[in-house]
């Protein structure tokens, strides 16, 4: 029982891996700039370049992730680009909703 607890625990760790991969190069295919979409299409030029600077996107691709992974081994999931708050505040403001209609579902699913 112990070795099987030992093997799913370990090769829960390729998947989250994974997960990481595919979560952070699909972000990466959005189409449009998220310095764009921050200041608006009449920024100009300069402030657009000093934010991706300041969010890391002028990095290469690796450097990226292994930022976006050390951030979220933080807890630290950064800002949303729309509401400029903390994504973990707005994560925290939701969670009574999402477990509420977690709850509804399951009571629905059992009876």
């Amino acid at each position: 029982m112990t070795t099987y607890i030992i093997r799913r625990i370990l090769g829960l760790f390729p998947v989250l891996f994974g997960i990481t991969l595919l979560v952070f190069f699909l972000v990466r295919l959005i189409p449009g700039d998220p310095a764009v979409t921050m200041l608006g299409d009449r920024a100009r030029e300069e402030d657009v370049e000093r934010v991706r600077e300041q969010l890391g996107l002028n990095k290469p691709l690796h450097e990226q992730y292994f930022s976006f992974m050390g951030q979220l081994l933080k807890g630290d999931l950064g800002k949303s680009i729309i509401h400029k708050t903390d994504v973990t505040f707005d994560l925290k403001q939701r969670l009574p909703a999402t477990i509420e209609m977690v709850i509804w579902a399951l009571l629905i699913g059992v009876a």
